[in-house]
């Protein structure tokens, strides 16, 4: 348990849960690893301070729902520049229109928090 009386979880154990809780609702959900490039490529082809999750849905006008997820383990800290690059790459997908979530620095309860956020935007 942490200092808060939580339950200590990673960043893979929040994705897991995010993974299930949002594919059970319908979505598809896509890990990222943001700063990698193809085989052979010389320049990546996602950038970095991209979202950890990629989900979609398919939406009545026949297109699709897209939500973007920054997510990190219990009580995790982000460098100060990987921090300013995850902000900018989430400001710039919401500027377009997208729906993103990106986790706080230090947050006991994670899951909890992406839970929250999760119901007052689905």
């Amino acid at each position: 348990l942490t200092k808060q009386g939580c339950l200590h979880v990673s960043e893979a154990q929040v994705e897991q849960h995010v993974r299930e809780r949002m594919e059970a609702d319908g979505w598809y959900v896509l890990k990222v690893d943001a700063g990698t490039s193809r085989p052979g490529s010389k320049r990546r082809d996602i950038p970095a301070g991209h979202a950890d999750l990629v989900a979609a849905i398919p939406s009545i006008l026949g297109a699709a729902d897209v939500r973007f997820m920054e997510l990190k383990g219990t009580n995790a800290h982000t460098s100060k520049a990987r921090k300013a690059a995850q902000t900018a790459w989430r400001l710039d997908m919401e500027h377009r229109g997208f729906v993103c979530y990106q986790a706080a620095d230090g947050d006991p309860d994670p899951i909890g928090s992406w839970t929250d956020w999760y119901e007052g935007v689905k």
